[in-house]
């Protein structure tokens, strides 16, 4: 398959104290002071107001919520500074060649919207969509 250019990802965070949009866009600031590429910062203790669902308890759970099943991979550093991979639907899909709508978002125009403006089918033409 190749590989693309990186064009799109976001911090995550959960914070239920200060998720506030003003927030995210603060620590975004400060890390396009230190790095040159984009990220957009998404506290995930606020995305449940956004997509009409209760309350998330932890970054794994909103990540379970997410439009596509294969988009929902995050990586963290524990405190003894190894990467830690988290994905709420596990990996094997990720190797598949597939993206699969979530069926927590049982609505094909978001996940079509997002197969479009992302242009995934244009990218890799073998991708197979499981919607």
């Amino acid at each position: 398959m190749g590989t693309t250019a990186l064009n799109d990802i976001d911090l995550i965070v959960f914070d239920t104290i200060n998720n506030s949009e003003i927030r995210d866009r603060q620590l975004e600031q400060l890390i396009a002071s230190v790095l040159d590429f984009p990220w957009p910062v998404k506290n995930q203790a606020r995305m449940h107001k956004r997509n009409y669902d209760r309350p998330y308890k932890s970054i794994s759970e909103a990540m379970s919520y997410w439009v596509e099943v294969e988009t929902a991979l995050g990586a963290a550093l524990n405190s003894s500074g190894d990467v830690i991979l988290v994905s709420p639907f596990g990996f094997d899909s990720l190797f598949n060649y597939t993206v699969t709508m979530n069926s927590k978002r049982p609505k094909p125009q978001g996940f079509n919207e997002r197969l479009t403006t992302k242009r995934w089918l244009e990218i890799w033409p073998r991708l197979v969509v499981n919607a």
